[in-house]
Order: structure tokens, then C-alpha cells, then sequence
């Protein structure tokens, strides 16, 4: 009774009645199985949604295999996720079938590929295909994608002639410069006057211009003739002859560097020591022979290339150590970039003569060409005409090899996804056929809710006469009178009543929560007592109240008092059991006629009363 709530809805009632009748059960059942058996929700909808998900994956697959096969005239027959069920049949068997005839196109390549490789496997020959596209693609850009000759190429554009000899002054004016400025810090040292000398005859020289006769400081004429000759000397390089060695070699280096076009100054360290046929080599054997899908894979390749290595054009520009000197370690700094600046001219000068010897060992190599037929690339030509192909023809041989199998095998590989799908398709087939049928046999368990109204209908409409008198019994009818009840569809319970004869209203939208409470406890009376009617005997003559006085308004606490004592005193033997705490209420049963030894409560809390006899609890 507290967990009803009574509002103005008449629904509200409805579900209590179905408490109170041990419908409510029923009615959720039916609630439950109505899901189960609608085709939009879970139960039904989540395996029927993937099953046409992997339907619609089974048939893109095939289509997918068809058009893989289209260039092969060869045909697919219809299919269903039904024939996944057995491995010996058609789609399996096709299957098998574009898998091994892939395998035996790609097998015809197998000497030219690594041991280890699988050919019958679709992933191995799509990584052979996928490391032949990327050699014919290394092989397209050809010497132009070497780092060597790229940078060789580019040094080489960036100093044409007329530059080059501009180059070539440059040095030559560094290399004399370092040697006089060197001569003259070598003087400085032992004479301690030097500089003093130097800067007087810049002065002369700058000044007067003439032959030096008199002292450029007291205008007095010199008489020593070594020294008049030594600053008549001076004059030619007095400027240098001034300046500290560090200066100097600042100076002859920056004037250096000032040559070099700026396109390629950042290159310069990259050229010193650069040897450039092994480099390009070194290059090659990198690019086309060291890469894992060359030496892993295509190995074949790979010895063609180590072979055509061996038969690269023979000029070499030697490497040339720093010279070992006692100098000062700032002139070794300008001797080292004098030198690299002569390794620039010169490299420029072995990419002019040799580029072309290159390109034509490598178009003959590469195939792009024939092989020449008599001395020229030094003996190029008589080893490589023995080879059996150029790589281009090597790798065009692989690749028609793994192009005449891709049909069957994109087919093969297809028609495995498709086979996955079906499987899975098949499974969700059959979960959903069994759930279907489940939903079938549980299907006339829908009407679980209606049958349940129906009978919380016979029940209302059966007891209102005993509810309408166990209702004047426990409640004051002075104004608003119990007339009847009925359950409709949709209105759900109503309850009639009336404030005069002969006139019905209903109830809920006048009558207070008392007298609703008191109507609900007239049905419960009256559904006993029915039961006890139906079955002849009382199988549980116990009536369990707790708390009941929270149901009734003080006015009606006596009246509801002594219909439990009716109850207790009827023919058939009754235990009534009664919680509360509170003690006028425990009184006011007393008063009423409870039979129960004085006394017989424990803490002011729990008292039970027995027409057999008191029993504490």
C-alpha cells in the first residue's frame, strides 16, 4: 500500500488492482515477449541487420571477382552464402582453382626471385609485384636519381667556363698570396722593425710615389743602401706587410670563397674528398642492390646489377690528402679550402669528359639501348652484350610474369572474402532461424497483458457488490458513495461513485486519497474472501498488517479496526499479525476488540494478536 501512488490518472489504479490480483507478473511478460516478437527491436533486428550486411559483403566480393576476371573472358557463376557450407563444392573448388592457376603464371619466375618466396600465396606475389613496380620506377629515373651524380650535375651547371676560369685565377692569386704573406710574417719575426719599415713605405708609396731617397719619418736622406732597397721593396706589398698573419690569411680566404658561385657554396665540404666514380658506385650498389626489396626479393636483379658494376667506365679522379706542415694551423685552414677549390675544378672537369661514357654504359646496362658492337666505354661493350637482358627487360619480363597472374589472383583473393562473408552470413542465418522460431513459440504470450485485464476486469466487476459493503463498513458515506468498478481499454480503471442516488461520477476525479485508500482495502477484504469462497477452505489463515494505521486518516482508524476484528472473530480461524509503532494506534486496536493479552508488545514496536491465542514476536 505506500508504494501506490494514486494520481488523476485513472492508470495509476489500474496497475495497482493488478498488484494487488498478482497480475502485474503477467502483464510484464507479456510486455517482455511483445519485444521479443517485434521485428524492430533487438531480439529480431540485430542478427537480421548484420545478415544483410555480410549478404551485401558476400555479393560485393563476387562482383569484385568478376570484374578481376574480366580480361580473362573467364566467367563466375551465381552464388549463395549457402554454398560456404561445403568445402568440396563449386565456390570452393573455383576458388582453388583461380588460387593455383595464379600460382603456376607467377611460378615461371620463380629462379629470379628469392628462395624463401611462396608464389602460391596472394600476399607474397603482390610484395614481388610491389618491389618490381618500385625497381622499374628506380630504374626510370636511372643516373639522374644517384646523389652523386646529381650533385656532380649540379657543380658542373653552376661554373660554366668563362666562371671556371675566374676559378682557376682565384686560386692561383690565393697560392701566391699565401706564400708572400707567409714570407713576410717569417721577417716580421726577425726583424722587430718590420712593421714600422712597412708602414712607411705604404706611406711613401701613397704620398709621394717615387723612389725612396729620404726617410719617410724625418725627411733625412738614407745613406744605407740594403735599407733603402728594403723599403723600396716594401712598397709592392706594403698593405699586407702592415697586417698580422691571421689578417692575411683571412684575407686571402675570404677573396677565395668570393669566387665561388653561391649556388654551391654550402657544397664546398662535400668535395674534397670525393672520389666520384666509387661514390657513384657505391651509389648504385645502394640504391639497387642493398635495398631489401632487391636483396630480399629480386634477387636475380640484383646480380645483374652487381655484374653491370663491374663494367663501369674506368676513369677515376684520385683523392689528395692534406699536405703536412709546420705552418701555422690558420694557413693550413686556407691551404685545405685552396685545395678543395682545386677538387671543385677538377671534379667539374671529370663530370665534362666522362658524363657521357656514364650515360651510355648505363643506357646499354639498363637496356634503353643495344649493346654496342666495338670498342667504345673502354670494353663495356663485349661483357655486357653477353648478358642475357638489360634490366629493363629483366624487370618488363618479371612484371608481365606477375600482370598475367594478378586477374586470377585479385579473382582468388576476392572470392576468399567472399567465402568469409558467406560463412558469417550463414551463421547469422541460422541464430536468426532460431530465434524466429522462438519468437513464434512464445508469440501467443503477447496477449498476456489482456488477459490480465481482462481478469483484473471479471475481479473488479465480481467484487463490487462485497467492495460496496466492506466500503460502508470502514468508511463514512454521508456524502460520496461507493457505486461500482469496471476496467476499460482505455480509460483503464474507473470507479464509480455517487453523491446522490442513481446519479454515477467518477470517482477518482472528486474523491480524496482516503477514500481511495479505503476503496483499496475493501477490494483487498473482498479478494480474501472470494478466495477463501472459491476454494472452500483457508489454506493461510494469516493476515500480516504492517504499519497500517499510515493508510487511514484518523477518523477511519476505528472503523478499519473493527473490520479486522470481524475478520478475527469470523467462523474460520484467523492469526492477525500487526506492526506499528505507534502506541495510540496500539490502543485504539485494544479498544476495538483485538483479543491480545495486556501488555504483548515488545519496545513499543511490534504486537500480534491470535484468535487461537497470543503469540509474541
Amino acid at each position: 500500500m505506500p508504494h501506490i501512488r494514486f494520481e488523476k490518472e485513472s492508470t495509476s489504479l489500474t496497475t495497482a488492482v493488478q498488484r494487488l490480483t498478482g497480475l502485474d507478473d503477467l502483464v510484464d511478460i507479456g510486455l517482455l515477449v511483445d519485444g521479443l516478437c517485434n521485428k524492430g527491436r533487438e531480439y529480431l533486428a540485430t542478427n537480421s541487420k548484420e545478415l544483410e550486411r555480410h549478404k551485401s559483403l558476400f555479393d560485393a566480393a563476387l562482383a569484385e571477382a568478376r570484374r578481376a576476371l574480366e580480361p580473362t573472358g573467364e566467367k563466375i557463376a551465381a552464388f549463395d552464402p549457402r554454398d560456404t557450407e561445403d568445402v568440396e563444392g563449386a565456390l570452393a573448388a573455383l576458388g582453388k582453382r583461380l588460387k593455383k592457376r595464379s600460382a603456376d603464371l607467377a611460378h615461371v619466375i620463380a629462379e629470379d626471385i628469392a628462395a624463401g618466396i611462396d608464389l602460391t600465396s596472394g600476399k607474397a606475389q603482390q610484395d614481388v609485384a610491389g618491389a618490381i613496380s618500385g625497381a622499374l620506377e628506380d630504374l626510370r629515373q636511372g643516373l639522374t636519381g644517384l646523389p652523386t651524380w646529381t650533385l656532380l650535375t649540379k657543380l658542373a651547371g653552376a661554373i660554366p667556363d668563362a666562371a671556371a676560369a675566374r676559378l682557376v685565377h682565384a686560386v692561383t692569386t690565393a697560392e701566391a698570396g699565401l706564400v708572400d704573406v707567409i714570407s713576410l710574417d717569417e721577417r716580421a719575426q726577425r726583424d722587430t722593425r718590420f712593421q714600422l719599415k712597412a708602414l712607411g713605405a705604404h706611406w711613401h708609396e701613397v704620398h709621394r710615389g717615387q723612389e725612396v731617397v729620404e726617410c719617410p719619418l724625418c725627411d733625412g736622406r738614407i745613406d744605407d743602401l740594403h735599407l733603402r732597397a728594403e723599403i723600396e721593396g716594401l712598397r709592392r706589398s706594403a698593405e699586407a706587410a702592415t697586417r698580422t698573419l691571421i689578417d692575411n690569411l683571412n684575407a686571402i680566404r675570404t677573396q677565395l670563397e668570393s669566387a665561388v658561385p653561391q649556388s654551391i657554396a654550402g657544397m664546398l665540404h662535400d668535395v674534397s674528398t670525393l672520389a666520384p666514380r666509387q661514390r657513384l658506385v657505391d651509389d648504385i650498389l645502394e640504391r639497387f642492390v642493398r635495398r631489401d626489396r632487391y636483396s630480399a626479393c629480386l634477387t636475380k636483379f640484383s646480380q645483374l646489377v652487381a655484374r653491370a658494376i663491374e663494367q663501369v667506365p674506368a676513369a677515376e679522379l684520385g683523392v689528395v690528402g692534406a699536405a703536412v706542415s709546420a705552418e701555422p694551423h690558420a694557413a693550413d685552414v686556407v691551404r685545405a679550402r685552396i685545395q678543395t677549390v682545386r677538387r671543385l675544378l677538377a671534379l667539374i672537369q671529370w663530370q665534362r669528359v666522362n658524363a657521357d661514357d656514364w650515360c651510355t654504359w648505363w643506357d646499354v646496362v639498363a637496356g634503353n639501348i643495344a649493346a654496342p658492337t666495338s670498342g667504345s666505354v673502354d670494353s663495356t661493350a663485349e661483357t655486357i652484350d653477353q648478358a642475357p637482358e638489360g634490366f629493363a627487360q629483366h624487370l618488363a619480363r618479371l612484371s608481365d610474369a606477375i600482370g598475367e597472374a594478378a586477374p586470377f589472383r585479385g579473382a582468388a583473393e576476392a572470392l576468399g572474402r567472399a567465402w568469409k562473408s558467406g560463412r558469417d552470413a550463414r551463421s547469422f542465418e541460422e541464430k536468426q532461424k532460431k530465434r524466429e522460431e522462438i519468437a513464434a513459440q512464445l508469440a501467443p504470450l503477447k496477449f498476456l497483458g489482456e488477459v490480465a485485464q481482462q481478469q483484473a476486469r471479471l475481479a473488479i466487476e465480481g467484487l463490487s457488490t462485497d467492495i460496496s459493503i466492506i466500503m460502508k463498513r470502514v468508511y463514512f458515506n454521508e456524502h460520496l458513495e461507493f457505486m461500482g468498478a469496471q476496467i476499460q481499454r482505455k480509460a483503464g480503471l474507473l470507479i464509480h461513485a455517487s453523491f446522490d442516488k442513481g446519479i454515477k461520477i467518477d470517482a477518482t476525479l472528486v474523491a480524496n486519497t482516503s477514500w481511495l485508500r479505503a476503496l483499496l482495502w475493501a477490494f483487498l477484504f473482498a479478494l480474501r474472501r472470494e478466495a477463501v469462497r472459491q476454494l472452500g477452505v483457508d489454506c493461510f489463515p494469516l493476515l500480516v498488517l504492517d504499519d497500517p494505521q499510515a493508510t487511514f486518516d484518523a477518523e477511519h482508524r476505528h472503523r478499519w479496526t473493527q473490520e479486522i476484528v470481524d475478520q478475527q472473530q469470523s467462523a474460520a480461524k484467523m492469526q492477525v499479525l500487526v506492526t506499528t509503532h505507534d502506541v495510540a494506534f496500539l490502543e485504539l486496536v485494544e479498544v476495538g476488540g483485538l483479543k491480545s493479552p495486556s501488555g504483548n508488545y515488545i519496545n513499543n514496536c511490534i504486537v500480534s494478536w491470535s484468535s487461537a491465542g497470543s503469540t509474541r514476536v
